[in-house]
Parts: C-alpha cells; sequence; structure tokens
C-alpha cells in the first residue's frame, strides 16, 4: 500500500484565516511506509515521527487549536451549543444558564457590566459560530482518524512497530503526541 501523508494545515489568525507563508506544518503519515513505496519515503521514515523539537510542537498545538472566537469565555472550551447573551458576547448555552440562574449572578462574563436581561428563555442560538465549531471539531476529527487507521495498518498488517530489523513501523511517541494534542485542542 501507498503511503499518504496528511500535513496538518498551518496555524489559525484570530479571524480563522491561514497564514500562506508559514512553515511549521508538520506531516504524518497516515499508513506505515513500505518498502515498494520507496518513490515517497523510505521504509526507515518512522510513521508520526517525534517532534525535532519543542518549538516545532508548539507550531503543531497552535496549528490545532481552535481559533478564540470558538472558545467560551466561562468554559475556555469549545464551543457545542454557543449562544449570545445580552453583552453580544458568545457563550455556551450551559455556562450561561449557570452563571445566571445556578449563581444568580447578572454581570457579563466577559465585560462585568450590568446585563439588561438574564433571561435563559431569551438566549439566542449563534448559528454562524456553532457551524465554524462543527467544521473546526470535522477537521480535528478527520486528522484524528488520519491518524488512527495509520496505526491500525502498522499493527494489523502483520509488522507490529518494527519490521524485526530495528526500523520502527510508527513512532508511539510521535503519534501519542498528535493524539494527545488533538484531543485536548
Amino acid at each position: 500500500a501507498m503511503a499518504t501523508s496528511i500535513t496538518n494545515p498551518p496555524p489559525l489568525s484570530a479571524g480563522g484565516i491561514h497564514h500562506p507563508n508559514d512553515n511549521s506544518s508538520q506531516t504524518c503519515l497516515t499508513s506505515p511506509p513500505s518498502p515498494s513505496s520507496s518513490s515517497q519515503s523510505s521504509p526507515t521514515t518512522p510513521f508520526c515521527p517525534p517532534f525535532p523539537n519543542n518549538t516545532t510542537l508548539q507550531h503543531y498545538l497552535a496549528s490545532i487549536a481552535p481559533p478564540r472566537e470558538l472558545i467560551c469565555p466561562i468554559t475556555q472550551e469549545l464551543l457545542r451549543d454557543p449562544v449570545i447573551a445580552t453583552d453580544g458576547h458568545t457563550y455556551e448555552r450551559n455556562s450561561l444558564i449557570t452563571w445566571f440562574e445556578g449563581m444568580g449572578r447578572t454581570r457579563s462574563p466577559v465585560t462585568n457590566s450590568l446585563l439588561e436581561d438574564t433571561s435563559v428563555e431569551r438566549l439566542v442560538t449563534n448559528l454562524a459560530v456553532a457551524s465554524m465549531a462543527s467544521v473546526h471539531r470535522e477537521r480535528l476529527g478527520g486528522m484524528l482518524m488520519g491518524i488512527c487507521e495509520g496505526v491500525v495498518v502498522a499493527v494489523v498488517g502483520g509488522r507490529g512497530r518494527g519490521d524485526g530489523k530495528g526500523k520502527r513501523e510508527y513512532d508511539e511517541d510521535g503519534v501519542g503526541v498528535r493524539v494527545e494534542g488533538l484531543l485536548d485542542a
């Protein structure tokens, strides 16, 4: 089987735009290299090699991090059910309901200004942000699936983690760091 690769997209700016001149992407093969695919990579090329240095790792983590606009100011997590409060900011619905009803707060979590209306019945779903968050989750899921499929090919293909000659078909540290980063993003 021919080895293919996923190149992680470059980091997004605050507005969610890719930086075309950013060379910080890190390639991870989606299937372990085989001797017959030496034109693309040598048989000794590890699948998902460890990052060569902390700077490269930080660039990778930044490239998979969601834009700030998709992060709830209360939970600091990727929005799933975003709603707009009367302060104009977007929050995770359950977190904002807890903020208003569970904690009895009447001030904005972002600006600390007094809110005109804290009625949870008037919260409006932010469809644009929900769509962008969904696209981001799908992108991360695709990257994760590519990594997992490559590991399955390496193990099920009968080669395990090596070819019996000390050459590793995939690197557990490289795979682990990428998977952990994707799950945390």
